[in-house]
């Protein structure tokens, strides 16, 4: 071997898979890719030395006289380090778009500061798109058809969240009004906080009047007696 190739990796094709689809067929091309050398490195916890990668033919599915709206399912790489592993992912990815039931449904997410000098002060974003009824894949409402297995893609807007910050729920008529009405009430906010900013000596007495919810209208708490101790209150 070259020394001089010793650093650059092996990325080879080694297979291809067939998988039949509504009629057509689903193509895949199989890489290996691994180090040349070994000893370069270590293997993280649970990744060999080699990894294999499952790779949508694009052109034999439009060779078919398709498009890309009638996949039905995500066209992303597959990949992993057990060989059999990502042929049932393939697989399952393929025959679960196969006549594909799709609910709709409401995504919403919002998120506040997480750090000290966190940019985003409040993120809120929500929209509407379909889910499969096993759950797994999202893909948007329009004629785009985009397949995805983020759900993180049915929000507008290019906001971040955290898989565990977003909420799907059964689309309806009223939540999706309820979600219009919140985006108004942010606008209002918005508007009105732009307004004391460039008046700032309205500031210290209207900031409670800003906030969505009056204090008439917080749910009621019970006062609890104060404890002192030692001149201290607690």
């Amino acid at each position: 071997m070259n020394p001089s190739r010793i650093g650059i990796p092996i990325n080879k094709k080694i297979d291809e898979w067939l998988f039949h689809f509504n009629g057509k067929s689903v193509k895949f091309d199989i890489h290996i890719k691994r180090r040349r050398d070994p000893e370069s490195g270590e293997t993280s916890h649970g990744i060999g030395l080699a990894t294999f990668h499952a790779y949508f033919d694009r052109k034999h599915w439009t060779d078919q006289g398709m498009t890309m709206e009638q996949l039905g399912f995500p066209c992303t790489p597959i990949s992993g380090s057990d060989y059999n592993d990502v042929f049932e992912r393939a697989k399952k990815t393929v025959w679960a778009a196969k006549e594909q039931i799709w609910n709709k449904v409401i995504v919403m997410a919002v998120k506040g500061v997480s750090r000290m000098h966190d940019e985003d002060k409040v993120k809120f974003a929500w929209g509407v798109g379909l889910r499969s009824n096993d759950g797994t894949l999202f893909k948007t409402a329009d004629s785009r058809n985009y397949v995805s297995r983020r759900v993180s893609e049915l929000l507008p807007g290019g906001l971040s969240f955290e898989a565990e910050e977003i909420k799907v729920y059964p689309y309806t008529e009223e939540m999706e009004a309820s979600m219009k009405e919140l985006d108004a009430m942010f606008a209002k906010f918005t508007g009105a906080l732009k307004f004391v900013i460039s008046n700032p000596e309205l500031l210290l007495g209207i900031k409670s009047r800003l906030l969505p919810l009056t204090v008439e209208e917080q749910p009621a708490t019970p006062v609890k007696e104060q404890l002192t101790v030692n001149g201290i209150k607690l």
